[in-house]
């Protein structure tokens, strides 16, 4: 997640899901009942998502709320309150602290689940802000049993650990020997645990050649045999200037569908967007937009219409979910 993001609003946002999405797995499901599950079953290759929660097209829908943000703060249940149906994934992000032998920070959010609809998904970014040296065996086997103690609270974890790591704005990044080193004694460790934790790979969208460490994808790799779900965090910025212009035609398409080519068809995995957003830009001193003359509104409607298309679907057939990020950055 890159710090210089611009603003990008909650109610709009949800508006424009809830005017795409015409049809869900159950359409008849009735809002005012409540649906939670204190345990779910994990059969076939479901990655723990409900039919009956937020999707189109076979497309699972979630959000990483903004939680305590001080611009738009805002939470799962205010978010769920907009909805016809409840979220499918919840985003969140957790420091790995050296200092927290419990790994406590992780449970901050945990309330959430016993209080809002649908019992989503848990999209948890493990953030080793400390450096990827801090993650020793003890840390990991720690990892492992917290995600059991998750999962056996009824919840489903996606472990989206050290993401972004082919950028450069977090202190893990671009260190791709010890990345896949810390990336495999993660993965092992919560294997060990647990079924029901997915270990979910994402890097950033591509921003230079594949092969590069800065900005590509395969120095990162760690194997099939490690990865349960591949994602990526993937935005329209407007391009390099930030304006407030359309995504381009199949842009987002055809982003997705060369990462998934990489990743995902020649091994059977899922594939993910793991953050995503498209942005309207303004002025901080006058509240101005930016240049370009496209509507927030046409903005962020072409592209999660792109995202939920059945063209998208048919070129990255493995595609199983998206998650918007509901923060509002400067």
């Amino acid at each position: 997640m890159v710090k210089s993001r611009p603003n990008i609003k909650l109610s709009l946002s949800v508006i424009i899901f809830c005017s795409i999405i015409f049809t869900f797995a159950h359409p008849t499901s009735n809002k005012s009942q409540s649906i939670k599950q204190k345990k779910r079953t994990f059969e076939g290759n479901l990655l723990g998502l409900s039919p009956m929660n937020l999707q189109r097209n076979g497309i699972s829908i979630g959000f990483l709320p903004a939680f305590g943000e001080r611009i738009s703060p805002n939470d799962p249940k205010s978010i769920n309150a907009r909805l016809p149906v409840p979220m499918a994934i919840m985003g969140d992000y957790v420091d790995l602290a050296s200092w927290d032998d419990q790994l406590t920070r992780i449970d901050f959010h945990m309330g959430w689940f016993s209080s809002i609809e649908g019992n989503p998904v848990w999209e948890l970014a493990l953030m080793p802000n400390e450096g990827l040296e801090m993650v020793t065996q003890d840390i990991a086997d720690k990892i492992g049993k917290k995600m059991r103690w998750i999962n056996e609270q009824g919840i489903i974890v996606w472990l989206r650990f050290a993401h972004e790591m082919n950028g450069d704005w977090y202190k893990w990044g671009q260190q791709p020997e010890l990345f896949l080193e810390k990336w495999k004694l993660v993965f092992e460790a919560v294997k060990a645990q647990t079924d029901n934790t997915y270990m979910l790979w994402a890097p950033n969208s591509r921003f230079a050649e594949v092969n590069e460490p800065h900005g590509g994808y395969n120095l990162y790799w760690p194997g099939p045999q490690y990865v349960d779900i591949v994602g990526l965090s993937f935005y329209h910025y407007g391009g390099h200037g930030r304006t407030n212009v359309l995504p381009p035609t199949q842009h987002a398409i055809s982003v997705l569908k060369n990462f998934s080519d990489l990743f995902s068809t020649p091994f059977n995995i899922p594939v993910v967007l793991a953050e995503t957003a498209a942005s309207y830009t303004r002025s901080i001193e006058s509240g101005q937009p930016a240049w370009g003359g496209a509507s927030e509104y046409d903005i962020k409607y072409q592209w999660i219409q792109q995202l939920l298309s059945k063209e998208m679907t048919e070129a990255v057939p493995n595609l199983r979910a998206i998650a918007w990020l509901q923060v509002s950055m400067i």
